[in-house]
């Protein structure tokens, strides 16, 4: 038998959560110097270039000698909302007492153009790790990496700088946003090693779109709305009745309206309800459930149904601008 709850709230108002298409982004990487490593060891000088224009995203260059190595990769990663970056610079000598051996990625720079079809801000994450060895007179290491972002400088360090992560906005449309990055490493030794790598750290995601607030009591049982990777919006329910099923209840509205013979509250209409059955702990979750380019402001709330009789959680309500 169909709960007569679920009757009642079933016929009232029409769907009210409605998407358009979702941003996606392209890249193009290109190297707009050559690429070099170099080293100078006990088998003498050794290079190796990749010609500036080249196209990156799966690149590994280096020379390898038994006392003097350098070596760089590039790897890009994406799906249809993130994209990553990711620049390593490595450089290591173990000189002998009276010969100086080196090795030098660099300077290597690249240009990252970036195009979402739909025009939209995302976040630009940006990491840099980089530490070295070789602290005796005549040992040397260091690297060197920036960002620019269109003709802004945010990143210029070496190994001296502060290496703060930071998030910045861009946005991104069909003509396309230009993010250009240095980086190299060097170490040279006379006696011991040195050494010096670098590790940059670039990926692009939407910003999260939507922001909630709970309203209201509840009678058990917790509901949140917490923004995805992707750009879109879960919907979490946790500490009902274990073992349970429930309904989430999706409106347009905030109400305060007592359900008769319980001490509960109804605090959303209710165009939209999505069955659910809660785990042992009593918890539930709607994985990605708002898109990502959901418009306007709506509310939810959750439903449980135990043999023991209803019981409701509080309200959220959740905006998209």
């Amino acid at each position: 038998m169909r709960h007569p709850l679920v009757t009642a709230l079933s016929a009232l108002l029409p769907a009210v959560v409605s998407s358009s298409a979702v941003a996606q982004i392209t890249a193009q990487w290109t190297a707009t110097t050559d690429l070099t490593a170099a080293v100078i060891g006990s088998n003498g000088p050794g290079t190796f270039r990749l010609p500036k224009s080249s196209t990156l995203g799966s690149t590994n260059l280096g020379v390898v000698q038994p006392d003097a190595r350098a070596m760089t990769s590039m790897s890009l990663t994406s799906n249809d909302y993130v994209i990553g970056f990711v620049i390593t610079e490595f450089a290591d000598a173990r000189g002998a007492f009276t010969t100086t051996f080196a090795g030098r990625t660099g300077p290597h720079d690249t240009s990252i153009l970036l195009k979402s079809a739909v025009p939209e801000v995302f976040n630009l994450s940006i990491r840099v790790t980089g530490n070295g060895t070789g602290d005796l007179p005549n040992q040397a290491w260091d690297y060197e990496v920036a960002v620019r972002v269109g003709s802004q400088v945010v990143v210029s360090e070496s190994k001296y700088g502060p290496m703060r992560p930071m998030t910045i906005p861009i946005r991104l449309d069909p003509a396309g946003t230009i993010i250009r990055t240095r980086s190299g490493a060097v170490a040279s030794s006379v006696f011991g090693v040195a050494r010096s790598s670098l590790l940059l750290t670039l990926s692009v995601e939407p910003q999260p779109r939507c922001s909630s607030a709970v309203y209201g009591t509840s009678c058990q049982g917790f509901v949140f709305a917490p923004p995805q990777l992707d750009g879109r919006t879960s919907v979490v329910i946790s500490v009902g009745p274990p073992l349970s099923t429930g309904l989430l209840a999706i409106g347009s509205k905030q109400l305060q309206v007592a359900i008769p013979g319980t001490n509960c509250w109804l605090y959303t209409d209710v165009p939209i309800l999505l069955p659910f059955s809660t785990d042992f702990f009593g918890n539930a979750h709607f994985a990605g459930l708002i898109p990502v380019m959901t418009r306007g402001t709506f509310t939810t709330q959750a439903f449980f149904l135990p043999s023991t009789g209803l019981v409701s959680t509080h309200g959220v309500s959740i905006t998209c601008p």
